[in-house]
């Protein structure tokens, strides 16, 4: 796939003025504090609008790529293009032929999702596919955790982000930050089949909880393996147990559990 991305770059965090008060109602403090950046990014497929994602402005194409994989279950090999203009508020996605036909005449209003503003006219009529046997190396989960508990860069500035690790031959080679935990882990994806590595040979990680929208990210990115410090979903155990995907939840100092096995 060819990826254009042009325009200023933009700030993840900006700043406002903030006042404290006690419990008994009394001024303690003001000052000006770091917070968050919601930015607006359409997405259109060729040349249909399908997307409204409200995210964190940074690494926009690994986004835009991972969300046609992992919502709308493109095939990577059918992304031809994809150009973000960052000032402009809009990527412009060429995909083959005929794979578009899922958006609908539908307002956004229509079609809210759980992630902030975020708003989809895309639905994916592909089944879930199981994810291929593979004998996935677990040795770098304490590297991993290792990782994850260090505070990212944006959260130990604003308090406000999620994140989530991509492990690749049990090294952590890419970290990302959004406001929207469904965004994050689709810069992971975005990364992996932008840089066309081995999904098989992947590890996730989120921040994030374990529902069923989480885990069919996973399923539809084809990696083995997503982990947390959260628990599962009873009904996200069961669709991971249907697709061949390794949850690891509860992730902490010492032990980690694998849920369905």
């Amino acid at each position: 796939m060819d990826i254009i991305e042009h325009g200023d770059i933009l700030s993840a965090d900006g700043k406002a003025k903030a006042s404290v008060y006690g419990l008994q109602g009394e001024l303690t403090e003001q000052f000006e504090d770091d917070l968050i950046s919601e930015y607006v990014l359409l997405i259109f497929v060729n040349s249909r609008l399908a997307y409204k994602a409200v995210c964190t402005p940074t690494d926009l194409p690994e986004l835009v790529v991972g969300r046609l994989i992992t919502e709308a279950g493109i095939d990577p090999s059918d992304i031809k293009t994809v150009d973000v203009c960052i000032n402009g508020n809009a990527a412009k996605v060429t995909v083959s032929n005929g794979l578009e036909s899922g958006i609908r005449s539908k307002s956004f209003n229509e079609t809210l999702t759980c992630c902030t503003d975020n708003l989809s006219l895309l639905d994916s009529n592909r089944d879930l596919l199981r994810i291929p046997d593979t004998d996935i190396d677990l040795t770098g989960i304490p590297a991993l955790l290792a990782v994850a508990s260090e505070d990212t860069a944006l959260h130990k500035l604003t308090g406000s982000s999620h994140s989530a690790l991509l492990m690749y031959e049990s090294k952590v080679i890419y970290k990302a930050e959004d406001i929207g935990r469904h965004n994050a882990i689709d810069k992971a994806v975005g990364y992996l089949y932008r840089n066309g590595l081995q999904p098989s040979k992947a590890i996730l990680y989120t921040t994030g909880r374990m529902p069923t929208d989480m885990i069919r990210k996973a399923i539809r990115a084809k990696i083995p393996v997503l982990v947390s410090r959260q628990k599962p979903t009873v009904e996200g155990v069961k669709l991971a147990s249907d697709h061949n995907l390794m949850i690891i939840g509860h992730l902490r100092s010492g032990n980690y559990r694998i849920y369905g096995k």
